[in-house]
């Protein structure tokens, strides 16, 4: 019996092959032009920061195990100051950018690398340039302001930012691919629906299945 309807599926889907492809191939057009001539671009700049134990006179500059778990927690509080409203005003006068304090920090991300003393600071936008300007005037602004709150603070630069050449986002043969399997399931939806909706029976088989006796015989079809 489980047989007999699994073979009935792929009949029915055999049968309706061309409407299944054609609602594949439609979906899977929609998305590759929504992807190509509707979404914009991101482009993503990123610098890093490396943020390690004060600068003394005759003290070690080598970590214990609770050092580095305290300048690792230590790099959240950096993390945070990358994000202050006029830290980000001053960059964005730095960078020359027309845009509002709340529109930059939307756009910025301060991530603390796993395990390591490293901060990278990302700023992602719709345009190369903004996106290089505002990340080159952050980190700029950053190192000044750290150096204010933490004079002995040994902080510095590990990766300096540089125009992004490639996009981020869309990724645009993750969103097709995404669109024909979408487009392949609503059209194997639409077949079952079909076929559910349908009150017919298409052989003496299905009677026999539905009334539960034996089928006796067929009146033929006569042009």
């Amino acid at each position: 019996m489980g047989d007999l309807k699994i073979g009935k599926i792929i009949n029915i889907l055999k049968i309706n092959f061309r409407l299944i492809l054609i609602s594949t191939l439609s979906v899977t057009l929609v998305s590759a032009i929504v992807t190509f001539f509707f979404v914009s671009p991101k482009y993503e700049a990123s610098s890093k920061v490396y943020i390690g134990k004060e600068k003394f006179k005759n003290v070690s500059t080598t970590y214990s195990n609770d050092e580095v778990t305290m300048y690792q927690k230590l790099i959240k509080t950096y993390g945070e100051i990358v994000k202050t409203k006029n830290l980000i005003n001053k960059a964005i006068k730095k960078a020359g950018e027309d845009i509002t304090v709340a529109e930059a920090l939307s756009k910025i991300q301060a991530v603390a690398i796993a395990d390591t003393q490293i901060l990278q600071i990302k700023y992602t936008s719709s345009s190369r340039e903004e996106s290089y300007n505002m990340i080159y005037g952050l980190t700029e602004e950053f190192m000044k302001l750290s150096k204010s709150l933490y004079p002995n603070g040994n902080v510095h630069i590990i990766e300096q930012p540089k125009v992004p050449e490639d996009a981020v986002s869309p990724n645009k043969a993750m969103n097709i691919a995404i669109g024909a399997m979408l487009g392949m399931m609503l059209g194997i939806g639409i077949v079952f629906l079909k076929e559910y909706m349908n009150n017919s029976f298409s052989d003496k088989e299905e009677i026999e299945e539905f009334l539960q006796v034996s089928c006796l015989g067929s009146i033929p079809n006569f042009e």
